[in-house]
């Protein structure tokens, strides 16, 4: 729930700081008040055609880190690992190893450097091709 929350906080605050009213966005963008307002509340998962509704609205560049942190929270709203990094393989290879770490449980520190450098090595990748 606290993932949907930032994902929500992310999205009011970029409304609000645009002067939008909740229901002006929703005449805007064609989708209910309601669940606008769940999606801000961490209350509602947020569908990729809402997230792409919003970014186009408010003319967030794919490739800025705006848009790179919305789709990003947006997938881990609905608990999805986002796509970029499901394709390389050699990351997905290491998923379990990182929950791991995340969840407190003790890795080798060479088997981190080496998920720490290939992590860096597709952040390369990726920032060369939104040039």
């Amino acid at each position: 729930m606290k993932a949907m929350t930032n994902f929500g906080q992310t999205i009011e605050e970029i409304r609000k700081s645009s002067s939008i009213t909740l229901k002006q966005l929703s005449r805007d963008i064609g989708f209910d008040p309601s669940y606008i307002s769940r999606i801000e509340r961490g209350k509602k998962k947020p569908s990729d055609k809402f997230v792409d509704a919003f970014t186009s609205y408010f003319a967030i560049e794919t490739g800025t880190e705006t848009y790179k942190k919305i789709k990003d929270s947006a997938s881990i709203a609905r608990a999805e690992i986002p796509d970029y990094v499901m394709s390389e393989k050699d990351i997905v290879d290491r998923l379990p190893m990182l929950f791991r770490t995340i969840t407190g449980s003790k890795i080798e520190e060479d088997a981190l450097d080496d998920l720490i450098n290939l992590l860096k090595s597709h952040e390369d990748k990726v920032s060369k091709t939104d040039i």
